[in-house]
């Protein structure tokens, strides 16, 4: 059969061509199309007929028409937006089973401009077990905050499996909490502490790396019996973790590195190793109060840095 011309078809609307119309092209006969009037996206298209697409709520009527509710339709901006603080629980019987699971649902939202600012909290219930690791890449997630319903919450050293650094860095860490390529952890909220102490293998409790990563880790917060390093600030990181619990580290319990700043004062790096606090190639560390030995003088610049205290 020869191709079907325009001109030809049955269903074509009177008057000449307007430039509304759509020619679609389908495989329903050998070598036929068939063409169907689209419109101004105002007047035509809707989202309530079938294969149409709900109008962006900017652009078009999305609030009258995509309610969210209906299968395929996408939840509205009020269903996205938070405009009032939200909390998660995570754990048997809760929201979520872990920590990732709550964050990955977070922050498929957006919270909207406030200005006393709007802030989500994930939960953990008693008797969570934390068998993860939270690893954050470029991400700000400074607006989440970590809390417990426990005094600590135990972290199963087994489960800290992935290696963190080892690809943008060429080192190997495999922290609990970490956060690379200038992005924002949630703020540790909870003491945690490993289920056994001096594991070592590069299993740290809470880490930083790169030029504008930070960390907050508030007071009587943090991680205790860490493998090696319960604080530890690398590679021009920030953590600020003033009044911090890092005591009972496999190695040390607050480290600074490579040109990074850890605010630390009246934070408890105690232990059983050497120097509990160290600066190191340049750092920083504030431990105006701070609980360990210092690796060098304080309040004395050297090639490693300096140590206020």
């Amino acid at each position: 059969m020869a191709d079907q011309k325009i001109s030809d078809r049955a269903e074509r609307l009177p008057g000449a061509f307007d430039g509304t119309e759509l020619i679609h092209v389908l495989p329903t006969s050998a070598g036929i199309g068939y063409k169907s009037p689209v419109g101004t996206a105002a007047s035509k298209n809707t989202g309530t007929g079938a294969g149409e697409v709900p109008l962006n709520s900017d652009l078009g009527t999305a609030s009258i028409v995509d309610t969210g509710t209906a299968a395929g339709e996408v939840p509205l901006n009020s269903d996205i937006d938070l405009s009032a603080d939200i909390t998660v629980t995570v754990g048997s019987g809760g929201d979520y089973a872990t920590i990732n699971a709550a964050l990955a649902a977070l922050v498929k939202r957006k919270p909207l401009y406030d200005s006393s600012g709007i802030t989500a909290t994930i939960n953990l219930l008693a008797g969570f077990v934390m068998a993860e690791q939270v690893l954050v890449y470029g991400l700000d997630l400074g607006w989440i905050t970590i809390v417990g319903a426990d005094t600590d919450t135990v972290i199963t050293h087994t489960a800290l499996t992935t290696n963190f650094t080892y690809a943008d860095y060429g080192f190997s860490a495999y922290p609990a909490f970490g956060v690379s390529r200038g992005g924002v952890l949630p703020r540790v909220g909870q003491l945690f502490r490993f289920n056994l102490s001096g594991v070592g293998g590069s299993k740290h409790g809470v880490m930083a790396v790169g030029a504008g990563s930070s960390a907050d880790v508030l007071d009587g917060c943090g991680v205790k019996d860490a493998g090696t390093y319960g604080i530890y600030a690398d590679q021009s990181s920030t953590i600020n973790a003033d009044g911090a619990d890092a005591s009972g580290a496999g190695a040390r319990g607050i480290y600074a590195y490579h040109g990074s700043t850890i605010n630390a004062n009246g934070a408890d790096a105690s232990g059983d190793g050497g120097d509990h606090i160290r600066v190191y190639y340049g750092s920083t560390i504030n431990a105006n109060g701070a609980t360990g030995t210092l690796s060098q003088t304080a309040n004395t610049v050297t090639a490693n840095g300096i140590i206020f205290r």
